[in-house]
């Protein structure tokens, strides 16, 4: 249990939220380049440790663009 806690906050502390939303939609590969980290971390950090607002945000843009 600490060691999935100090993931996710080392995840947040790699990628914040808030420089996540600046970027936009990128592909998990381009998160990991952007933020210079491995892809496997990129991609817990938005599939796992996504928080509820980011979940908020992504879903209402992708009802957005679907026709």
């Amino acid at each position: 249990m600490l060691e999935r806690e100090a993931d996710i906050c080392a995840a947040h502390i790699l990628i914040p939220e808030e420089e996540l939303e600046k970027v936009g939609y990128m592909e998990v590969w381009e998160i990991a380049e952007h933020f210079d980290v491995p892809e496997e971390l990129a991609r817990q950090r938005v599939c796992e440790f996504a928080t509820e607002r980011e979940l908020a945000r992504w879903e209402s843009e992708r009802d957005d663009h679907i026709p």
